[in-house]
């Protein structure tokens, strides 16, 4: 008989996405049955998505319950949930019945509050992680934090899968596309536009590069949440002339292939499946 696993996503977004489409596809071809479930759209063309579970963004009890309402239905013939996120695993681990749970951690409560808030926050998380039958970790960070909070044979260190990619566009023509001579020097950032890439220290440092190299160009592909805050940086460091925000772009090795240096200026990271991706095609990282 084939193993039935479920996905189950939280709201992520970029390279969490891309690994659950590249995974369900492996999956598959080995005989798997897989089950791809999560917010609405979640999966955003990185892959087919079977089931809407609305995994909420907060910690808020309805929308907790109102998420394992969606599950349950879906778990009748499934052999493992794969929950990939602690808010996911939250969701089935909470049940009164359930299958037995993989949770792959890709990123850990961080220190952005403080006192109380912060103390919950990872007691909630120490909770998710010592329920579930089986931990992926992706990063020695990570891992790191579970030493003596479950034992070794129940932690797996793996790093994140996504589909392999190849250029598509010749380094010239992504220039031309965005009106860049291929003289210029250029810097290529992918990423969602959400504080945790923290773009505004990757804006101040092409301010400053500006003042060195004047004809430097630079390069934002990605989409998200905190767009509104970059162009309002963008114009505070008189950089709408140097700066492009490209959006959200289907292959963006292109863009990174078009670059002179790729740069990544997250706060934090789990295993970013864009350094993978630059490493690639032997671009520059910074």
């Amino acid at each position: 008989m084939p193993t039935h696993v479920l996905q189950l996503l939280g709201p992520s977004t970029g390279g969490i996405r891309t690994h659950v489409g590249e995974l369900t596809r492996r999956l598959r071809e080995r005989g798997w049955i897989v089950i791809v479930a999560g917010p609405a759209a979640v999966m955003n063309g990185a892959g087919d998505q079977t089931a809407t579970v609305a995994v909420p963004t907060s910690w808020n009890p309805l929308g907790l319950r109102r998420a394992r309402a969606q599950l349950r239905p879906l778990l009748a013939e499934v052999d493992v949930v794969h929950a990939h996120g602690l808010k996911a695993a939250l969701v089935v681990e909470s049940l009164r019945s359930r299958p037995p749970v993989v949770l792959t951690i890709h990123n850990l409560v961080v220190g952005t509050k403080s006192g109380l808030a912060q103390r919950v926050l990872r007691s909630i998380e120490r909770q998710i992680i010592r329920r579930a039958d089986e931990v992926v970790v992706i990063s020695p960070e990570i891992d790191q934090r579970l030493d003596g909070l479950i034992a070794d044979s129940r932690r797996h260190r793996v790093l994140p899968v996504s589909p392999k990619r190849t250029v598509g566009v010749s380094r010239h023509e992504v220039r031309e596309a965005y009106d860049i001579d291929d003289a210029a020097p250029l810097i290529v950032i992918v990423a969602r536009l959400h504080p945790q890439k923290d773009l505004s220290l990757f804006l101040r440092a092409v301010s400053h590069v500006r003042t060195q190299v004047p004809d430097v160009r630079a390069l934002i592909v990605g989409d998200g949440p905190d767009r509104a805050s970059i162009e309002r940086e963008r114009l505070h460091l008189d950089l709408a002339d140097a700066v492009i925000i490209a959006g959200f772009r289907p292959n963006p090795i292109d863009e990174m292939n078009a670059a002179d240096v790729v740069a990544l200026s997250s706060l934090w990271e789990g295993s970013p499946l864009v350094v993978a991706e630059c490493l690639s095609i032997g671009a520059p990282l910074v």
